[in-house]
């Protein structure tokens, strides 16, 4: 498990810039929304390693479209030398099934 006293901050500034709530962050991971609260206040212990994942894969993703236009999620995922492999693949299918979602989600709106 994932010591959850940092992390806060990120979580916070993530949804700040993308515009999301807590509701929306809760169904893009797979937890319940008073659990991203927990994690925002510092008052959950510790984050499981595949909720860790996801969140990294999605603040990542955010903070890849405000640093580099040039390169891909994928790409800046495979660069990044903090990921195992098999987290890296894992982040990457997280957000690629995240774009699937929002990608029909569109098509059955238009």
């Amino acid at each position: 498990m994932i010591n959850t006293a940092y992390i806060g901050k990120a979580i916070r500034e993530y949804c700040d810039a993308t515009g999301q709530t807590n509701v929306d962050l809760a169904k893009m991971i797979g937890v319940d929304k008073s659990t991203i609260g927990r994690w925002i206040n510092g008052k959950a212990r510790e984050i499981k390693p595949a909720h860790w994942i996801a969140l990294k894969g999605l603040i990542n993703s955010h903070l890849a479209k405000t640093v580099s236009e040039s390169k891909t999620l994928e790409e800046i995922i495979i660069e990044d030398i903090g990921l195992s492999p098999s987290a890296k693949l894992r982040i990457i299918d997280i957000i690629r099934k995240d774009r699937t979602k929002r990608r029909d989600s569109e098509e059955r709106k238009g």
